[in-house]
C-alpha cells in the first residue's frame, strides 16, 4: 500500500546501495514526504544504476527536487554521461528494451504510476541523461518533526 515516505531517505537508500567510486552524486532535496508505493526507493536505485552502468564517461550525477506552483513536485535525476538517443527516449520505459535486462525502467514507471506519478527522459544526447519524475498534487508535503514542526 502507498504511504507517506521521506524523499531524502528514499534517495539516500538508493545511493547507499550502489557502489559509485569515482562518480560524484549530489543531492538538493528539501525535507518533504511523497505519498508513494513502498517500492519507490527501487525507482531511484534503477535510475542511478543505469547512469552508473550505461552512462558513457559519467563523472557526476545530481538529484534535485522542487515543489511545483500548483502543488505536487518534480524530482530531477541528471548525469553528465553520453545521454540517451532521441529514438530511444520513449522506448526505454517498455519491457524488454535496454542494454541489460530491459526490466528496470519499465518497472520504475509502473511503480510510479500506482500513485499517479509520471516519468520521462528529457536529457540531451551526447551531454547526459535527465529523468523527470512528476509528483501529483496531494502526494507532496512538507516533512515535519515528531513535534509537528516543519523540518528545514
Amino acid at each position: 500500500q502507498p504511504d507517506w515516505q521521506p524523499l531524502r531517505l528514499l534517495i539516500a537508500r538508493a545511493i547507499n546501495d550502489l557502489p559509485h567510486d569515482g562518480i560524484e552524486i549530489t543531492t538538493d532535496v528539501p525535507p518533504v514526504e511523497i505519498y508513494a508505493d513502498p517500492l519507490t526507493a527501487k525507482v531511484f536505485y534503477n535510475i542511478l544504476e543505469n547512469a552508473l552502468r550505461h552512462g558513457v564517461n559519467t563523472t557526476a550525477i545530481s538529484i534535485l527536487a522542487r515543489e511545483q506552483e500548483k502543488g505536487g513536485g518534480i524530482i530531477l535525476v541528471e548525469d553528465n554521461g553520453g545521454g540517451i538517443p532521441e529514438p530511444e527516449k520513449v522506448r526505454i520505459f517498455d519491457y524488454g528494451v535496454g542494454k541489460h535486462t530491459g526490466f528496470g525502467l519499465a518497472f520504475a514507471r509502473d511503480i510510479l504510476e500506482v500513485t499517479g506519478f509520471s516519468i520521462r527522459e528529457t536529457g540531451t544526447p551526447g551531454k547526459g541523461a535527465r529523468f523527470e519524475i512528476h509528483v501529483p498534487a496531494g502526494a507532496w508535503r512538507q516533512e515535519v518533526s515528531s513535534k509537528g514542526e516543519p523540518l528545514e
